[in-house]
């Protein structure tokens, strides 16, 4: 049964919206994706604050401790109802104490157990992403498809200026003809080169090199968007690395931070020059022209030199 023309339109119409068309199963890898990542996020934030929360109970352990060693100590020179009360004491601290060295042990034992997940989840990373580009191919495959069709209808109208530039020839149009060149998208491949020698011999403006929207390219950019969201993200995604094999932050020595506390500055002496002024001590003291110093730096022969300089200066 032959189609009407408002029936070929509306075909042609939805085979374009289904090329272009997210499919469900690109939508849900990208959401795999997501997935994957938001639990190596989870695992991440989890395993980030366990250090100081065991840090935390390590110092009120500590302090426990010492409360409790300082009441064991009074209880050693205590006696009758005094005594009994701070047994009383020392057992609570010690009890307390106990609860925190667990609370510590099971703060350690999880960071083990959360990072024997990482291989696990970055595996999973992995595996959704492999299948999000096997999708992103898929959706590829089909617009280029849908392309080159389109632009092989359109090319039609180009086609007929064409052939009037080959029936008029004159010799005018010769470079012109051997450098119109637009290639098919399916099938076509750049053999022994690459695309910057494809176009490296043509000169003149290139009227298909330049940018260009309509409504339906942005309409596919805003489709297109969680896709390329998505292949970003699996792009940064880094393995997991455990605590122990993080590096450390560098410290310079004496620094607040450390034990030492902050460097005091060099002092600076000074001392009165010979002519008054107040200059920077240097590390070879002054020495006066002339004098037995002088002769053992500069040995016998300065000396003299000097000498005679002056006398000259004297004379005149």
């Amino acid at each position: 049964m032959k189609m009407t023309k408002n029936e070929t339109n509306k075909s042609a119409q939805t085979e374009l919206a289904s090329a272009y068309d997210i499919s469900p199963e690109l939508n849900a890898a990208v959401e795999t994706v997501h997935f994957a990542l938001g639990r190596r996020k989870t695992l991440d934030e989890a395993i980030n604050a366990l250090p100081k929360a065991i840090s935390d109970l390590e110092r009120q352990a500590s302090s426990l401790t010492s409360e409790l060693g300082s009441v064991e100590a009074e209880l050693a020179l205590s006696s009758g109802a005094q005594a009994k009360n701070l047994e009383q004491s020392c057992e609570q601290l010690n009890d307390t104490v106990s609860k925190k060295e667990i609370e510590i042990k099971r703060a350690k034992s999880k960071i083990v157990a959360l990072e024997g997940m990482a291989p696990e989840m970055d595996e999973a990373i992995v595996t959704a992403g492999g299948l999000l580009n096997m999708e992103v191919g898929f959706l590829a495959g089909d617009i280029k498809s849908q392309i080159a069709k389109e632009m092989r209808d359109a090319v039609i109208p180009v086609l007929a200026v064409i052939a009037k530039a080959r029936v008029a020839g004159l010799g005018q149009f010769n470079d012109f003809l051997a450098a119109a060149y637009l290639p098919d998208p399916e099938g076509f491949m750049i053999a022994g080169g690459s695309a910057i020698d494809v176009t490296s011999n043509y000169r003149g403006l290139n009227l298909l090199d330049r940018s260009y929207s309509t409504p339906e390219t942005d309409a596919l950019v805003a489709a297109l968007k969680p896709v390329r969201d998505a292949i970003a993200a699996v792009r940064s995604h880094k393995p997991y690395i455990p605590l122990a094999n993080r590096p450390t932050p560098y410290q310079i020595k004496g620094s607040n931070e450390g034990p030492g506390g902050k460097p005091a500055p060099p002092l600076i002496h000074k001392e009165i020059a010979p002519h008054g002024s107040a200059t920077l001590k240097a590390d070879a003291p002054y020495v006066i022209k002339g004098s037995s110093v002088a002769a053992q730096r500069h040995g016998t022969q300065g000396v003299t030199q000097e000498m005679n300089i002056a006398a000259q200066i004297a004379a005149r």
